[in-house]
């Protein structure tokens, strides 16, 4: 079957055609919480001030969580008197500080061999959600932590830079497990990993939690974007070259990350979001305002991926190069959205579309209209998720519109088949110039119709073919002698065949009263015969050979009865001329081939009841020339 699809793309709007994908926030790696990690070697955090990530658990982590689960760690395993210098950002367990922090996010370092903490407010981390977590040492007022760039309530006065590390190779920093130690591994995904040789404010930590780096900030001492999808390499997109080694890894961990990144980002964090706005406008013509909010978030950020996104799935196949992102600092909320794409220029065939976030493989469209190049959507919280979304404008080309008409078919002749579809606000055109949406077909040949929406003009064609039914002849209804039987056959070219008692052979073997019957079809068109046989007693008798020639020419090859009427069992043994038995059987049917006995004279006794239940007894000899 041939395809074709047309679009005809109407007024002004710069969209373009999908010739590559662009990545949001691109790829990231799933941590299976066992064994896997990244080593990113044992000199990277030397001095730095701020560590700040993505991650998103796969399990829920609450206050009832009795084992430490890493998100990045450095920790010796060369003697406690060593251990100096250690940090780690983890979740902490039970079973530690007398579970005072049992499911808390803790930065923990030492200063020498000192010990010096600070944990999060939150104790419950929802599974498949994603948090940003910063941790920074600030050189006046100490250690801090931000949880969505908000700041926790613990802090600790030291203000001394991770220490120097002493360059033994168990000195290396690992994400996502307890540093040198295989143990404490997270289960989930963790992306955007950056090192920051200062420490980053509060401002500047909002600033850039939703966006991506360039690689040359001052003060970024590595910055692992998790984006190469592939390989055995974390490259460092910092200019530091800091790269990192998967360890029990493969391609299947490398998975589409679903971290709220763009290329630009706003943010409002007012503590109250009731009765705020936040706008992010790149450009004139070019904006993305939320409002109304319903949501107990303490803080918003708006974001803007300038490229196309890594799926396209329910998308038309022209649409705007960039999308706008939400990510609300809780797990819950709604809000209004006003979308402003009048530099792209618009049409009524514009439609909005949404999905979770960059790891989501589908689109979905929200049931809206724009009005002077505007969407503006109530109450919205996406399509799984109550506390982020990412939205697109695309242009209707009459979406999922592709093979309409269906595959190339069969029809048996004399049937009949309605092509056609339906769109509202559409016209339509057939080959033959008709305009309504369906077509009655009842004859082969090749069909199409176009669909115009006013927006696009799409085509499709089918080939439908008519074939006749087969020609099935069982004979006449038939009588047999009793012990006789007949083959009905209904051999057909490229047939299957189904016969009363569910045979699939084109042949059957009948030798009882009954009526019978097969159907027979090619194509999928059947045709069915049936036929009557009845079973007469035509006289009793058994007449057996005295000679037989097993030479495979085809003539009087075996030793069995020449006439056999009316017999319903019998019994044949054959004995050689001292009295031994070569053949034995008591099935009516079978025959003795001879096989392996030399030329001879031998000896038969036949046994048999006929169909009045009378026994009787024959012997006598036979001579087997070959």
């Amino acid at each position: 079957m041939k395809k074709k699809l047309t679009l005809l793309l109407v007024f002004g709007l710069t969209f373009c055609k999908i010739t590559s994908f662009a990545q949001g926030s691109g790829s990231t790696l799933k941590f299976d919480g066992i064994s896997t990690f990244v080593d990113v070697g044992d000199q990277v955090a030397n001095g730095c001030r701020t560590i700040e990530m993505w991650f998103k658990p796969s399990v829920n982590i609450t206050s009832s969580n009795n084992t430490p689960l890493s998100l990045i760690v450095r920790d010796f395993d060369n003697g406690s008197s060593l251990g100096t210098d250690e940090f780690g950002l983890y979740f902490s367990p039970s079973s530690w500080q007398n579970g005072a922090n049992t499911g808390k996010l803790t930065f923990l370092r030492r200063i020498g061999s000192t010990i010096i903490q600070i944990s999060s407010d939150n104790n419950s981390w929802e599974a498949d959600h994603w948090y940003h977590v910063c941790a920074t040492i600030d050189p006046v007022s100490g250690m801090k932590l931000y949880i969505n760039g908000i700041l926790q309530q613990e802090i600790d006065p030291s203000t001394n830079p991770i220490g120097t590390q002493s360059g033994f190779s168990s000195d290396k920093v690992s994400i996502g497990r307890w540093g040198n130690f295989n143990i404490r591994h997270f289960n989930g995904e963790i992306d955007e990993v950056r090192f920051w040789e200062t420490d980053r404010t509060q401002i500047e930590i909002r600033e850039k939690m939703c966006s991506s780096l360039t690689g040359n900030e001052p003060g970024l001492r590595a910055y692992w974007k998790f984006n190469t999808g592939t390989g055995s390499t974390l490259v460092d997109n910092s200019i530091n070259n800091y790269s990192g080694t998967l360890q029990a890894m493969t391609n299947a961990n490398w998975v589409y990350s679903g971290a709220p990144i763009g290329d630009v980002s706003t943010y409002n964090y007012p503590g109250n979001l009731s009765g705020t706005s936040i706008t992010l406008s790149p450009g004139l013509g070019d904006s993305f305002t939320v409002d109304n909010f319903n949501s107990s978030a303490l803080g918003v950020q708006v974001y803007k991926v300038s490229s196309l996104p890594n799926v396209t799935n329910n998308l038309s196949l022209a649409m705007t190069k960039s999308y706008y992102g939400v990510f609300l600092t809780s797990t819950n909320g709604t809000v209004n959205i006003a979308y402003d794409y009048s530099v792209n220029g618009c049409s009524n065939c514009d439609e909005i579309f949404t999905r979770n976030d960059n790891a989501d493989l589908n689109w979905q469209q929200i049931l809206s209209s724009s009005v002077n190049c505007e969407f503006n959507l109530v109450n919205e919280s996406s399509v799984g998720y109550d506390y982020r979304g990412e939205y697109i404008i695309s242009r209707d080309t009459i979406i999922g519109l592709v093979d309409f008409l269906g595959n190339d078919t069969t029809l048996c002749a004399g049937s009949s088949l309605i092509i056609g579809t339906q769109v509202v606000n559409s016209t339509y055109l057939w080959q033959d110039n008709s305009i309504a949406d369906t077509l009655l077909v009842n004859q082969s040949g090749h069909y199409w119709l176009e669909v115009d929406s006013g927006c696009s003009i799409s085509r499709d064609s089918i080939y439908i073919d008519y074939v006749n039914f087969p020609i099935v002849d069982l004979g006449n209804d038939s009588v047999l002698c009793q012990g006789e039987s007949l083959i009905l056959d209904a051999t057909t070219t490229n047939a299957t065949y189904s016969w009363q008692n569910n045979s699939l052979s084109p042949t059957l073997s009948v030798s009882q009263n009954g009526v019978y019957w097969t159907e027979v079809s090619v194509n999928n068109c059947s045709t069915r015969d049936t036929i009557e046989i009845e079973v007469d007693d035509c006289g009793i008798d058994i007449k057996i050979p005295n000679v037989f020639s097993p030479n495979n020419d085809g003539i009087n090859d075996k030793f069995a009865p020449i006439v056999s009427l009316g017999i319903v069992s019998k019994k044949t043994t054959i004995y050689n001329r001292w009295g031994g038995k070569v053949f034995e059987t008591d099935n009516i049917l079978e025959e003795w081939s001879g096989h392996g006995a030399s030329e001879a004279t031998y000896y038969w006794v036949v046994s048999y009841t006929d169909i009045n239940g009378v026994e009787g007894v024959l012997n006598g000899f036979v001579l087997l020339i070959r």
